[in-house]
Formats: structure tokens, C-alpha cells, sequence
């Protein structure tokens, strides 16, 4: 399917030339990007809070006079803020924050429960409750509660939102609505790290809400509520993060990549944060025994799409171990060699576990499970019982330390991305925007 301009609506053909929001998964045709990306150059190059204000008020000057539709500038502000997070230069936000507006209760409530299923297309996860509370000051107060959840695909993430609403009576039939909105933290779904996935679903729900409600004044809350002293503050969990820096262990990625694909990052991710590894080696294969007599696209090519696939991913090498020594690639003989560098570490080999339940068969298979470490990641589809029972199997006869992965990993193949591009079909979102990039401009899995 081709890409689509965001801002004129041109289509956009397999060789010309585009912007894309990477975060947004949007686009701009060459035309409209001379105008949308150099909007962007202050933020990607800010290294500082100081900066962020600076490039963040540029921004939004240059922005206003930019001859773009709404819906361009909508999407080029939310990038903005994407590339500011994930540069960790934007200052400390609350995650929770509370707005009042007037209204009865029931249009009150029915406006915070329409604003979350519109943004979630579903009903609450946790469905709404309300508590009663009499006084006999102010009358009957009520606070209604839900719980949100939606998947944030550009950081193949679920976050969810907590959103509670105290009403108080006024006079009439009108009254005080409180709502306060708090996303999800402490892990992204798929890598266990906050990409501001959380933030979007709050700012979400407010803007919908917002935009649904024309009829309502919404105001800051920051105030006490009654003589009760009901405040909305946010406490931070003190639970202390991983330091990957602090272990001696050592991820080992093997694959062919042909081509590199999110579920390989994802996979890579998930490893550094929830088995706290200290370093992450990708191995670009040779040719993989079980590969021998099928076509790999050249060693250069794989290598190159590795490093642009895990260049923002901490503490990771791309080694060129199995690719120099030209010939068939067996994990065993990779991890001996490894082994020689890293005596002091432990290595752990990180793999699926539609493969790891078959490790005992493996050239020196056996040599492996007690020499070795394993990292197992679960795919959709996964036999977790068979899974479970395996590795319960290898720990008791050859003492593996094995990690089992609690993230889902997305059900992406690189089989599957060659297909793709063989039927002329979109990839966008199932690789990394770079390496998309990089295929389009070397011609390659191009259509026989």
C-alpha cells in the first residue's frame, strides 16, 4: 500500500523521496518535507532542558506560520515531544493532573466515560464504579472511577489510564466535576522502558474530552476540595531501577537479519532491561545451519541494517565474529570464541522459544546447556506448558540458568518482511524506519 502525504494528500511512490514522523509512523512527500522537517532541527539537536526551551519556542513560532493543514501540525507537535523524551531533555512532568468543569453529574460522568471508549475503542478494562459519599454539609458527593488500556504501536506498548472523577452538588441541578488522569509507569509492554506512552494516553484523553465537550469550562484544579483537603499528588514508586552497568552478564543475539526487523529490537530491548544485562552483542550470521542453500542477502547489507536497528539501543556492539569467518555459523563454536574475550562474564544466548526447545539437539547441544546461559523470549503462538516443562527439563539435568521473558514479543518474521516487499505491500511499523530507508535506497528484496 503507498505511503500518503499527511499534509496534501499526494501519494507517495516506492522511489521518491519522504519524511517521515518516525514516532507517528506519518509522512510528508519531498514537497511538503522542505517546509515539516527542518521544524524539527532544534529539538534533534538540544542536548540540554535549556535548549529544549529554546528549540520548543522556535518550534511553535515557525510552526504557527508554516503553511501546513491542522492535522499536519497536530502530528508534527506530537513528534516533537517524542523526540524530547526519548532524548531525556524534556524537564520532569506530572503524570497526574486534574481539571474541574461544571456540569450535572450524570453529563459529568457519561463526558469521562465517552472520552476514554472513544480513545481506547472499547470499554473500560477495570468498568467504571461509583462510590456515594453523604454529608451533611455539602450534600451527596460522588466519585466514579475506570481504567483504560490501548496499544501504542509505535512503541508496541499497552499503557493504561486511571481516571477518577468527584462530583460535587451546586446549585441547580449543576456541579463540580474533579477529574483527575494518570497513565501507566514502570514499562512500556514490550521493553520494559517508558517511552512516554503513558504521557500521550493522559494528553489523549484530555484533548478528546475537550473536543466532545465544547459545553464545558475546563479549569486547572489545584485546590483542596471542601473542608475534606482531598488533593491530587503524585508519588513516585521509589522502586529502584535496574543498573545493567552493575552485572556481568552478556546478551548474545545471533541471526541471519535478512532483514532486521522491530521483533529482533524489541527482543534486544527486553533482554538489556529485564535479565540486566550489561552488554548486548548482535551477530549478523554467515549462514545459519539450518539456512545452508537458501539466498542471503549480501553480508555488508545485514550488517549495515544491524547498526541502524541498534544504534539507539544501550551498551550493544553488532560483531562481524561469524560474517569474518565466512563459513557455516554453529552457536557453540560462536560462544567458545566469545568466551575467550569475556572470560569473567556469563554469557547468555538470547533466542525464541519455538527454537530453544529444541536446543539439546543442536550441534553440541548438550555442551551448550551446560556451559551456557539462555535468554527465552515467548511469541504469539507460543506452547508456554511445552515451553515451561523444557525449561524446567534443562535446569534439572544440566543446571542451565535459563531467563524467561515476561514481554510479549510482536509476531514479525523476516520471512514475512520479504513477502511483504515481494507483493508490493507496506512495511511500515514491522522494521525500523532507518532501515526501511536503507532497503528503498540499495534496491533490495525488491519484486522478481
Amino acid at each position: 500500500m503507498a505511503k500518503q502525504c499527511i499534509n496534501c494528500g499526494a501519494k507517495i511512490r516506492f522511489r521518491e523521496n519522504y519524511f517521515t514522523l518516525s514516532n507517528q509512523g506519518k509522512y510528508f512527500c519531498e514537497k511538503c518535507a522542505k517546509t515539516a522537517e527542518p521544524l524539527l532541527n532544534e529539538i534533534k539537536a538540544a542536548t540540554s532542558a535549556k535548549s529544549y526551551e529554546a528549540a520548543k519556542e522556535k518550534f511553535n513560532e515557525e510552526l504557527s506560520k508554516a503553511p501546513l493543514i491542522q492535522e499536519a501540525q497536530k502530528y508534527l507537535r506530537y513528534e516533537f515531544d517524542d523526540v524530547a523524551r526519548m532524548a531525556s531533555i524534556v524537564p520532569d512532568r506530572q503524570y497526574a493532573n486534574a481539571k474541574s468543569f461544571k456540569g450535572s453529574f450524570q453529563a459529568c460522568r457519561d463526558a469521562v466515560y465517552q472520552a476514554g471508549k472513544t480513545i481506547c475503542g472499547s470499554e473500560p478494562v477495570v468498568p467504571m464504579q461509583c462510590i456515594k459519599i453523604t454529608t451533611s454539609r455539602d450534600g451527596d458527593i460522588y466519585v466514579v472511577t475506570a481504567v483504560f488500556e490501548n496499544y501504542f504501536m509505535r512503541t508496541g506498548s499497552y499503557a493504561s489510564l486511571s481516571v477518577t472523577m468527584i462530583w460535587m452538588p451546586g446549585f441547580f441541578s449543576k456541579g463540580t466535576a474533579v477529574v483527575s488522569a494518570v497513565g501507566s509507569r514502570g514499562g512500556d509492554g514490550l521493553f520494559n522502558i517508558s517511552w512516554g506512552a503513558e504521557d500521550d494516553f493522559v494528553d489523549w484523553f484530555w484533548t478528546t474530552l475537550q473536543e466532545q465537550n465544547p459545553e464545558f469550562e475546563f479549569k486547572p484544579y489545584d485546590e483542596p476540595i471542601l473542608s475534606a483537603g482531598i488533593t491530587f499528588e503524585n508519588y513516585d514508586s521509589g522502586q529502584e531501577e535496574k543498573n545493567p552497568e552493575t552485572t556481568n552478564r552478556i546478551g548474545i543475539l545471533g541471526g541471519t537479519f535478512d532483514p532486521v526487523h522491530m521483533g529482533h529490537v524489541a527482543l534486544g530491548r527486553a533482554a538489556v532491561t529485564e535479565a540486566g544485562i550489561s552488554k548486548l552483542i548482535v551477530i549478523p550470521a554467515y549462514i545459519q545451519p539450518f539456512k545452508q542453500g537458501k539466498r542471503v542477502t549480501d553480508d555488508e547489507h545485514r550488517l549495515a541494517m544491524a547498526r541502524l536497528a541498534f544504534e539507539d539501543v544501550d551498551n550493544t556492539e553488532i560483531s562481524t565474529l561469524e560474517t569474518d569467518r565466512m563459513r557455516v555459523s554453529y552457536t557453540y563454536d560462536t560462544l567458545t570464541e566469545l568466551k575467550k574475550s569475556y572470560p569473567e562474564n556469563e554469557l547468555f544466548f538470547i533466542t525464541g522459544a519455538d527454537s530453544f526447545v529444541f536446543v539439546d539437539t543442536w550441534y553440541k547441544g548438550i555442551d551448550l546447556l551446560q556451559n551456557f546461559s539462555f535468554i527465552v523470549s515467548v511469541r504469539p503462538g507460543c506452547r508456554e506448558t511445552e515451553l515451561n516443562a523444557k525449561i524446567l527439563e534443562y535446569k534439572e539435568k544440566y543446571g542451565t540458568n535459563i531467563i524467561k521473558l515476561t514481554s510479549a514479543m510482536p509476531d514479525i518474521s523476516s520471512s514475512m518482511i520479504r513477502e511483504k516487499y515481494k507483493e508490493g505491500e507496506s512495511v511500515t511499523g514491522l522494521i525500523p524506519e532507518k532501515v526501511e530507508r536503507y532497503i528503498a535506497e540499495h534496491g533490495l528484496y525488491q519484486r522478481d
